[in-house]
């Protein structure tokens, strides 16, 4: 690539990125709020229910529910077993 062709795209390169700082600070989007770290959700609510008196009752509907969906198996039919050949003794 030649020098002019360079110099170029390093010039189109330094207004994209002044443009971009330009546009996060219009929409609010502080530098350390950006990369602020989640916090598990699942810790945050375990055991929220545990002195719940109708806990289990919930527990035992949610999976009647859940079990209610799933496909229900065929039935096998019953083989016949196969007439015994009578001997004469």
């Amino acid at each position: 690539m030649s020098a002019s062709r360079l110099n170029l795209l390093e010039m189109r390169m330094r207004a994209l990125e002044t443009e971009i700082e330009q546009l996060k600070q219009q929409s609010g989007v502080a530098e350390e709020s950006r990369e602020k770290p989640r916090k598990d959700w699942v810790n945050l609510i375990y055991g929220a229910f545990a002195d719940y008196p109708d806990y289990d009752k919930v527990v035992a509907l949610g999976r009647k529910y859940r079990e209610s969906l799933r496909p229900k198996a065929a039935r096998k039919k019953a083989r016949k077993k196969p007439a015994r050949k009578r001997t004469i003794r």
